[in-house]
């Protein structure tokens, strides 16, 4: 079973959601966790709320060694930046 969302560019196959290739989906940083235990936590919540994130390191001068980009699709963004605001998650 599978479902498309045409507006955000995902494909759900199976209850797991794949951005499709070539999609041009853009992608805005909407957090930079310090650390592998707290992004882990942030994305678990997020996508327990039905958004679709990514991680990847920070990899910027002054950011440290362990930060992780925490990253939404653009038509999410502010809505996930808030949820994790609202949220009272360690952020």
């Amino acid at each position: 079973m599978y479902e498309i969302c045409y507006t955000c560019s995902v494909l759900f196959l199976e209850g797991q959601a794949v951005l499709l290739k070539g999609s041009g989906a853009d992608w805005l940083v909407i957090h930079i966790a310090q650390g592998g235990d707290q992004a882990q936590a942030l994305i678990a919540a997020l996508t327990a709320e039905g958004f679709l994130v990514r991680s990847e390191p920070a990899g910027k001068p002054g950011m440290g060694e362990n930060a992780i980009e925490i990253l939404a699709l653009q038509s999410e963004a502010r809505e996930a930046r808030n949820f994790l605001l609202d949220s009272g998650l360690p952020t």
